[in-house]
This record gives C-alpha cells, sequence and structure tokens, in this order.
C-alpha cells in the first residue's frame, strides 16, 4: 500500500513539475503513475491532498535532519556546512521534488496545503538555531530567514537554470558559510560603533 502511494507521489511530482500545479490533475497524475483515477482517490481525495503529502514528506525530512545537526556539539560553522551539504545532495539526487516545494508556495493560503506554510517557517527557525541564534530575539530570526532566503535563490538556479549556468553546490557552500559565520565573526571582532549593525538596531528598537 505504501508503494503504491510512494509511485502516485512520484507521478505527481512529475506532472507539476512539468505542467503547475494550477494545470495538473488527478487524471494526469493517475495516468503517469499508471493507475485507474479510482485507485488514485483511495489514497487522496484532490490535488491539493497529494500536494500537501509531497510537501509533509520534504519537510518531515529535512526537519529531522536539521534537529540532529542541532542537537550535535559541533560549531555552527560545523553544523551549517553539514546541513547545507545534506541539502545540495538531496537537490541533486531529486531536484523534481525540490522545485515543486519551491515553486507552489504561492498556493500555501489553501487549507489543504498547511504543511507548506508550516515548512517555511518552521526551517528558518531551525537554521537560525543552528547558527547559534536567539529565535525569540527580532536579528536572530531575521538571520535565520535571510539564509534560508539565500539558499532558496541558490536552489533554484540548480533546478531551472541550465547546467552550464548553475552554481557548483560547494561554491554555494562557501558564499553562504562566509557570509553568515565568518562576516558576521569579522563585524563582531571590528572596532566599529555600537549600534551600527542594522539588525543589532532593529533588534534595541523592538525592546
Amino acid at each position: 500500500m505504501e508503494e503504491k502511494k510512494e509511485i502516485i507521489r512520484r507521478a505527481a511530482v512529475e506532472v507539476i513539475a512539468e505542467r503547475g500545479f494550477h494545470e495538473a490533475t488527478t487524471r494526469m497524475i493517475a495516468e503517469r503513475a499508471g493507475v485507474a483515477v479510482g485507485t488514485l482517490y483511495n489514497y487522496f481525495h484532490t490535488k491539493e491532498e497529494i500536494l500537501a503529502h509531497i510537501v509533509t514528506e520534504e519537510r518531515s525530512r529535512r526537519l529531522a535532519f536539521l534537529q540532529r545537526v542541532r542537537e550535535t556539539d559541533a560549531t555552527a560553522e560545523t553544523k551549517l556546512r553539514e546541513f547545507l551539504r545534506m541539502h545540495f545532495a538531496q537537490v541533486g539526487e531529486d531536484p523534481l521534488t525540490v522545485r515543486t516545494v519551491l515553486r507552489e508556495f504561492r498556493f500555501s493560503e489553501r487549507e489543504e496545503l498547511q504543511p507548506l506554510m508550516d515548512y517555511f517557517r518552521e526551517i528558518p527557525r531551525v537554521i537560525a538555531q543552528i547558527l547559534g541564534e536567539d529565535i525569540e530575539s527580532p536579528s536572530g530570526r531575521l538571520r535565520g530567514t535571510a539564509l534560508f532566503g539565500a539558499l532558496q535563490a541558490f536552489t533554484l538556479e540548480m533546478t531551472i537554470f541550465p547546467e552550464e549556468e548553475r552554481p557548483r553546490p560547494e561554491d554555494a557552500i562557501e558564499c553562504l558559510v562566509d557570509l553568515f559565520i565568518h562576516s558576521r565573526r569579522s563585524r563582531a571582532n571590528s572596532t566599529r560603533t555600537p549600534g551600527a549593525d542594522p539588525l543589532q538596531r532593529w533588534e534595541e528598537m523592538d525592546r
């Protein structure tokens, strides 16, 4: 039963990646999966349910890994590198799922797709914790969101650009580590005017 459900999930990923969520139909997905539409309805009642399942699977996999990384005693840089290596490895292994999740975010206001909204809320918070940020502070949340946004940008390039224009995962990792770890250390060690950091100023204003 779970094997048939996975076949339908994979077929849905392919159809949605090719046609877009709006144009995809349960009939197209059933045909791609090699099952009758009635069989598909034994597992999912609507295409929204199928997309919610795709997102839930992706969210669970990434959150589980992020939680494991967060709970280690490694440095923030080591944790970030480990997460980024895992992320880009999965992008290479399953680019269609990753692209589908990112592209269909615009539908996340629909009740059936609440897992998609949850995904985009939770991941930045866990990333912020990996960076050693206080997720209750405005600057901590912003840094987590900023890294997640930068990661999405690299991910889109890796899944939609022609192969010769895609950034290499190792280059993306170095760029993100330099931007969110090394540059912050440089700012912390510099003799800048107190309050010069815009995120820090915003956090002080929020108090």
